[in-house]
């Protein structure tokens, strides 16, 4: 049966477990390739480094969950691209915005150089377009992409963030 314009390209969740990022990111990949018939390839491998980023912030900093459930993952398709919401219902996201996109200093000594520091500035040096809002007690993220051939329709009700 044909899907409806409703209904996303692709939709699954997962607990917030590090254990269960991999097995969710490696499902969310093959149901896209299989959605979009291998177009977009390079527009794939973007929305997969950056949901892994997302997901392993919630897990690392939204709170463990064992609720079935506790992440979901959207994604639809449209003339401007791909729209990823993910969903959780860890702890809301400090001054209720994602961090700066700011990257560390690149231009100090090996030695100096941060172990981390790059998640949010490579998220959204991937994405077209990044809202945050907290609703119902969920945190809601909405990433969009651009995608020859695969669009997506604007986030509705939530707010841009910082550049």
């Amino acid at each position: 049966m044909p899907r409806t314009k409703a209904e996303p390209l692709v939709a699954l969740s997962c607990r917030g477990r590090l254990s269960e990022v991999r097995p969710a990111l490696a499902d969310l990949r093959a149901a896209l390739a299989e959605q979009t018939g291998g177009a977009c390839a390079e527009g794939l491998d973007s929305v997969e480094i950056a949901v892994a980023e997302v997901l392993n912030n919630i897990v690392e900093h939204a709170g463990p969950s064992d609720r079935r459930g506790a992440i979901r993952i959207e994604v639809r398709a449209g003339a401007c691209g791909l729209l990823v919401r993910v969903s959780d219902d860890g702890r809301p996201m400090p001054n209720g915005a994602p961090p700066c996109a700011a990257l560390p200093a690149l231009d100090v000594p090996c030695a100096d150089l941060p172990e981390g520091g790059f998640g949010w500035g490579l998220v959204q040096a991937l994405t077209a377009e990044l809202h945050y809002r907290r609703a119902a007690g969920r945190n809601e993220l909405a990433l969009r992409f651009a995608c020859p051939g695969g669009g997506v329709a604007e986030p509705s009700g939530a707010a841009k963030t910082p550049d």
